[in-house]
């Protein structure tokens, strides 16, 4: 994955598509979304509802995996342009807490549809708290679906976020690649 912000002085040079690596067959990763849609490049310099209309003509899904943190000025934006929003909660306490003030935020200060949000139970274990509570907490009528917690995705996560600070950067294909 290349570094984003080597674009950051000459911004029409920049080209999403460079971003996109193949993880198996017919399924394609936008990686470091964040990096692109940062307080330090501006989302003006992409237009992200062009970007957004290319995708849907090349691929049949576009599944974007956001930030947590509202306050990057592309996230509104995103969600505005998205057809569904997948919502995904750890159904623990502390989580669930997080999980409800941005849900708050979409919904309120970005004036997303309800209608629009799927949400998705992740990490369910034995001592998870119940999905129907956690559609009550939401005030929504049910959970769209469940994904079990798994160890080896956890020990993925955890290597990967290894790589990124041993080298500071999202060349993961190649870091893996080189042995």
């Amino acid at each position: 994955m290349y570094n984003v912000l080597k674009y950051k002085q000459n911004y029409d040079n920049f080209s999403i598509n460079e971003q996109i690596i193949e993880i198996s067959k017919n399924e394609y990763l936008l990686c470091a979304i964040d990096l692109i849609f940062s307080d330090e490049n501006s989302v003006d310099y992409i237009n992200l509802e062009k970007i957004l209309k290319e995708f849907k003509n090349t691929y049949d899904e576009i599944i974007i995996d956001t930030t947590s943190n509202f306050k990057y000025k592309y996230l509104k934006k995103v969600l505005d342009l998205s057809d569904n929003i997948i919502y995904v909660v750890v159904p623990n306490i502390s989580e669930i807490k997080k999980a409800i003030s941005l849900y708050e935020i979409y919904i309120m200060d970005f004036n997303i549809s309800n209608e629009k949000i799927k949400f998705i139970i992740n990490k369910e274990n034995n001592y998870s708290i119940d999905e129907h509570i956690i559609a009550k907490m939401f005030n929504i009528k049910k959970i769209s679906g469940k994904l079990k917690y798994d160890e080896a995705i956890e020990l993925l996560q955890q290597m990967i976020a290894d790589v990124f600070r041993e080298t500071g950067d999202y060349h993961l294909k190649e870091y893996f690649l080189k042995g």
